[in-house]
């Protein structure tokens, strides 16, 4: 796909499709940040669907040759983790989360609660399970 426009196309695969499994060329750094959870796309797309890294893509099959990585991935759609009236809920506390704007999500207590009850030690490392424990606490604040 277009470099260019790989992040527009990934939303549109997970967020209005429901295909099982997507199989996509992209730029190396791209999927990299595909899978980070420390980014909101990451912590978007975590929700939705598994993204694998299959195989490198020889620079030499392009022409002309890009200047980047590529990679071959697959988007492996799984049963969702979040129910799909709190989506808009979860962007909002995605974005806030990444953006470290954590007095908008919590009070000082809350978030001390929060983080004790999802064993979380360090902000910036923080698994796939507890970021969702996070978010839960989270909902159940509002």
């Amino acid at each position: 796909i277009p470099y260019n426009i790989s992040t527009d196309i990934v939303k549109k695969i997970a967020f209005d499709s429901q295909a099982k499994y997507s199989y996509l060329i992209v730029e190396r750094g791209f999927a990299k940040r595909l899978q980070n959870t420390q980014r909101a796309l990451g912590l978007l797309l975590m929700v939705e669907m598994d993204i694998k890294i299959l195989k490198k893509v020889p620079r030499a099959y392009f022409h002309p040759k890009p200047n980047v990585d590529s990679v071959l991935i697959v988007l492996e759609r799984h049963k969702p983790f979040i129910l799909k009236k709190d989506y808009k809920k979860y962007r909002f506390f995605v974005y806030k989360w990444v953006n470290r704007e954590y007095h908008v999500l919590f009070t000082k207590n809350q978030l001390r609660q929060v983080l004790k009850h999802a064993n979380v030690t360090d902000l910036d490392k923080l698994s796939n399970e507890q970021f969702l424990s996070v978010f839960n606490s989270y909902k159940l604040f509002q």
